[in-house]
């Protein structure tokens, strides 16, 4: 394991709480609905998906992460949030745990390396997530959900990848056809 995962997975350890709290505080700030969970359920639930995903960075399987979403999913739909209620929510996952991370007293450049393990995870989670509870009613058990293909929600189909991998942002901002940026003269 890299550096930068290692010292995302302890982040996210010894910050779950922290970054539990926040994310439930900001979600509710981005969609009020939220605020009708209870404080203690909502960051326990936060927690948990951030245990998962803990898991999910140190072994690679995609199992417990994937089953706290379909949870997720199922309890909160029964409570009439919809798609765009997760959706506004979603967006408050990310910068909380960059700040959590930055303000966590580790070296700048080696706490944004870590936070981008987290990013290339956390952003197919959600979209899995998202994809999930716009579907229109829900399967009869766990077993009918085969994690390793596409949700059923995709617009793309068959084409949508498996959200349960990371991917790289990075590499999404390479054009492979460009060199490095270069410096331009001053005239």
């Amino acid at each position: 394991m890299d550096a930068e995962r290692a010292l995302a997975i302890r982040l996210l350890a010894e910050q779950r709480a922290r970054i539990a709290a926040g994310v439930r505080r900001l979600g509710c700030k981005l969609e009020p609905r939220f605020e009708s969970i209870p404080a203690e359920v909502a960051e326990a639930s936060i927690a948990s998906l951030l245990r998962d995903l803990e898991h999910f960075l140190a072994t690679g399987d995609h199992r417990p992460l994937a089953s706290t979403v379909r949870a997720t999913v199922r309890l909160r739909r029964h409570g009439g949030f919809s798609s765009g209620d997760f959706a506004v929510y979603s967006h408050a996952y990310l910068p909380i745990i960059r700040k959590v991370f930055l303000q966590a007293g580790e070296l700048p450049l080696a706490t944004m390396r870590a936070f981008d393990q987290v990013e290339n995870a956390v952003l197919p989670v959600m979209a899995r997530l998202l994809s999930d509870v716009a579907l229109v009613g829900e399967p009869a058990s766990d077993a009918d959900i085969d994690d390793t293909k596409p949700s059923l929600a995709s617009p793309r189909g068959s084409q949508a990848p498996n959200p349960f991998v990371s991917l790289s942002v990075d590499e999404e901002l390479t054009d492979p056809g460009r060199g490095p940026p270069t410096r331009r003269s001053s005239p």
